[in-house]
C-alpha cells in the first residue's frame, strides 16, 4: 500500500514517479525483504524527486513467509 506521495513525486521537469515505475521497482526487487524493499522504494522516489520533499510518502509493505 502507498500514498500518492510515492507515485506523484515529481522531478524538476514535473515528470511524476508514477505507478509503472513503482511496479517495475517492486518486480525487480521481488525477492527482497520488506525492509529492503522499503529502502529501495524510498531511495528511488527521493532520487527521482531530486531530494525535494513530498507532501507525503507512506508505504505499508507486508511480507508473506
Amino acid at each position: 500500500l502507498y500514498t500518492d506521495g510515492v507515485t506523484e513525486a515529481a522531478d524538476s521537469d514535473h515528470d511524476m514517479f508514477e505507478e509503472e515505475r513503482l511496479e517495475a521497482l517492486v518486480h525487480d526487487h521481488r525477492n527482497a525483504s520488506a525492509a529492503e524493499l522499503e529502502v529501495k522504494i524510498v531511495e528511488a522516489v527521493i532520487g527521482h524527486a531530486e531530494g525535494r520533499l513530498q507532501d507525503d510518502l507512506t508505504l505499508v509493505i507486508a511480507a508473506i513467509s
